[in-house]
């Protein structure tokens, strides 16, 4: 896992690396949490402000009704794209 002392300003998008390192969990764990990532061609990315949203909802934070629906939104595409793997 990379130390986030080590990583001042984070980008908008991260690898899954960085993303977990963000969140401060390993990559295994991260991927456990079912944030859903963006993906261009073969470079697959994750939104900072997704892992925000992630972060808040776990720790109960108050969110605004569009990040509410953003929330929905990514739970909704990650159990899509759980789906799509099983069959």
């Amino acid at each position: 896992m990379t130390d986030r002392l080590d990583l001042p300003d984070w980008p908008r998008w991260m690898p899954i690396k960085l993303a977990a390192a963000y969140l401060s969990v390993s990559e295994n764990t991260f991927r456990s949490f079912g944030i859903v990532p963006i993906e261009q061609g073969r470079c697959v990315r994750y939104d900072r402000r997704s892992l925000d949203l992630y972060a808040d909802r776990v720790a109960g934070q108050p969110m605004t009704p569009a990040e509410g629906r953003r929330a929905a939104k990514d739970v909704e595409s990650a159990f899509l794209e759980r789906r799509r793997n099983r069959g």
